[in-house]
């Protein structure tokens, strides 16, 4: 089973630079030398790079390092399982054209897509198959 691979830390470097400096600009006004000559800039550029390296490097952590780390939390992964959906037909166009054979074809066929049990779909298979028959020859019943 695979794990969906998502960034952790969307934050990139000049996002990081912008935020410090704007902090810098609150928490310290009398700093007014912003350019990249100043080492304060400097250091701010540095940090901003390495952190931008960690989320890389922790966006490349292998899948089973993963599932290791969530079973250290105590988290177990959910085996697979098939998918199931909900399936509605529209009858409205078999009935404006008064085709009972098409209604019974399209309500075996949600009939049977309900089913979960293959011993019950073979059931209804042979349930629909006797009475496509009993339509085909009427005088047997």
């Amino acid at each position: 089973m695979t794990l969906e691979l998502r960034p952790l830390d969307d934050l990139r470097f000049q996002d990081l630079v912008t935020r410090a400096r704007k902090r810098v600009a609150v928490r310290c006004p009398e700093w007014d030398e912003h350019n990249v000559s100043d080492p304060g800039i400097t250091l701010i550029e540095e940090f901003a790079s390495m952190i931008e390296m960690l989320g890389y490097r922790i966006d490349r952590i292998p899948e089973r390092l993963h599932v290791a780390l969530l079973r250290l939390l105590d988290i177990e992964l959910a085996p697979p399982v098939a998918a199931t959906a909900a399936l509605e037909f529209r009858l409205a166009a078999a009935a404006e054209r008064g085709r009972q054979d098409d209604l019974d074809r399209l309500l075996d066929v949600d009939l049977v897509a309900r089913q979960r049990d293959p011993a019950a779909i073979v059931d209804a298979e042979r349930e629909r198959e006797a009475a496509a028959e009993d339509r085909r020859h009427p005088s047997r019943t």
